[in-house]
């Protein structure tokens, strides 16, 4: 189901809220801002080609700490001389890091990483607008490559913030395996199921090694369950 509806144009600015009442014991409240459109006047760089190659992707190993570059500027050319950055950290899985392996998968899909990002630094670009953002490793204590994604809020002097993100990579080992399926979806019945392994290092170069491969096979119970939120359901 869905509804669409037009904000007036003469609404009051400020904070809004939705809220959908049915089968439940609680209401569903949705909260939402609508303000006037300013153009942004600000940008945020991370990475920045001043300390590194542009364009370059940061990758680190397991236990060694991250560190981003980071420049702010207005648009008309002045850097953002003591405005204020507030960065948040996100480590999730990245099944699939290198872009020459498009379709391998990397890493064990039992690792969760972050649920939500967390607060990392709050701080003020000095008087060229940088500053480096490090993330210890203990944010990042994972054996599977992962994407550690830095959000960042750049604040003008009046309060308003641009956002951007930047993902780097941590690649645990020097080298890592990834499987490709053969097939799409699941493959069809009395088949052979196909997949293609390689061994790689965070570069997408390969190299031989003598492998151990094991399939398992799981089967799963599946019934049928009821909630008052879901209505009739699957679980296993």
């Amino acid at each position: 189901y869905g509804q669409q509806w037009a904000i007036p144009a003469s609404a009051p600015l400020g904070r809004w809220q939705v809220e959908v009442e049915g089968p439940f014991s609680h209401p569903v409240r949705y909260s939402f801002q609508v303000e006037d459109f300013m153009p942004e006047r600000m940008r945020l760089d991370f990475n920045v080609p001043a300390q590194s190659t542009s364009g370059e992707r940061l990758a680190v190993t397991a236990g060694e700490a991250l560190t981003v570059p980071v420049r702010g500027q207005y648009l008309y050319g002045a850097p953002a001389d003591g405005n204020r950055l507030q960065v948040n950290f996100q480590a999730r899985p990245w099944r699939e890091p290198l872009s020459q392996w498009r379709g391998f998968q990397f890493g064990d899909v039992q690792v969760n990483g972050d649920r939500r990002p967390q607060p990392l630094v709050d701080l003020k670009l000095d008087g060229q607008g940088r500053a480096d953002v490090a993330v210890k490793p203990a944010r990042y204590n994972y054996s599977s490559p992962m994407q550690l994604r830095l959000s960042g809020s750049l604040y003008e002097s009046g309060g308003r913030a641009i956002n951007r993100y930047y993902d780097a990579l941590l690649w645990p080992q020097t080298t890592a395996l990834g499987i490709k399926p053969g097939f799409s979806g699941n493959p069809a019945r009395n088949s052979k199921a196909a997949f293609t392994l390689i061994r790689s290092d965070v570069n997408g170069e390969l190299s031989a090694a003598q492998l151990s491969v094991k399939l398992i096979r799981e089967e799963r119970q599946y019934f049928w369950s009821y909630n008052s939120q879901r209505g009739w359901h699957y679980q296993w």
